[in-house]
């Protein structure tokens, strides 16, 4: 089966491209019939008919595709130039052909990661093994790259590098902000977690606080990491008649931050988050929170 790789470009902007993908068939058309699926039902120029067929879109494009409900930068970019006069044959450029996936996957990531610049696309995701290739316009030595990194055993080579790399793209400057915030709370240094992202976590009375990224978008939940943390989660919010908001494994990530678009990419309401949580850990009972406090408790 032959790959492709593929940018959209903005013609408005000396066609500049706005997102780099990878596909087969009519992955790269699917863009367009999704974008004109509230206004115009054809392109341009195009005889069939594009269905958007979910066999076509890559692995790591998944998170993008299921996340459609909060309409992505892409789909929004498309409907701008549709409303310039600008369609398929202006917009959409092949970039290499005939590819096997393994080099398809390699190409998108490096174009994204070292090429254009994760940061001046509208890609929801970096792409496969995107920790192998240099961030954008960074021309500091990099430790595991240009320099050797030290040998950490607890840690597979994959999450080294990728941790080296979301170093080096200065993922960590907002969670150590936030870091110093807290004084009084023993952050652990920041590290890949749980399923990939960079977090930092501390002890907090009987459970554990979590603080991650996700590229600009940061999250903050209760975590326990042992048994008897879990175990005193539970019992602190039966206290607090708000049991019935724990995950099943003893999580609880209050309902109105749930979601990419809930997040926050904003240092101060990420700190206010946390007031919020240990305002949450140190009362003993509802009376003893603020009306903020309660709102997640609903």
């Amino acid at each position: 089966m032959s790959y492709y790789v593929y940018a959209l470009i903005d013609p408005t902007n000396g066609n500049k491209p706005f997102y780099i993908g990878k596909g087969i068939d009519n992955r790269l058309k699917s863009h367009f019939r999704e974008a004109l699926s509230s206004g115009k039902t054809y392109i341009e120029n195009e005889d069939e008919n594009i269905e958007i067929d979910i066999g076509i879109i890559a692995e790591n494009e998944m998170e993008e595709y299921k996340n459609q409900q909060a309409e992505s930068l892409k789909i929004k970019k498309l409907r701008e130039l549709f409303n310039y006069g600008y369609d398929y044959d202006n917009i959409a450029r092949i970039l290499a052909k005939d590819l096997d996936e393994p080099i398809a996957f390699a190409l998108e990531s490096f174009l994204i990661k070292t090429i254009y610049g994760f940061e001046d696309l509208t890609n929801k995701v970096e792409g496969e093994h995107s920790e192998r290739f240099r961030p954008y316009n960074n021309w500091e030595c990099i430790v595991g790259f240009d320099l050797p990194s030290a040998l950490n055993r607890s840690m597979s080579k994959n999450r080294m590098e990728k941790l080296q790399f979301m170093l080096a793209e200065k993922l960590d400057q907002p969670l150590l902000r936030i870091e110093k915030a807290f004084p009084f709370l023993i952050f652990e240094n920041p590290n890949v977690i749980d399923s990939g992202e960079l977090g930092i976590q501390a002890d907090i009375r009987g459970t554990r606080i979590k603080v991650f990224t996700r590229r600009t978008n940061i999250q903050i939940e209760l975590r326990g990491r042992k048994n008897e943390q879990h175990a005193w989660i539970r019992s602190h919010f039966k206290k607090l008649g708000a049991e019935h908001l724990l995950r099943n494994d003893h999580v609880f990530l209050p309902n109105k931050w749930k979601g990419s678009k809930n997040m926050t990419s904003d240092v101060q309401v990420a700190i206010k988050r946390i007031d919020f949580l240990l305002e949450i850990v140190n009362a003993e009972n509802r009376q003893q929170l603020s009306a903020e406090a309660l709102q997640l408790l609903d």
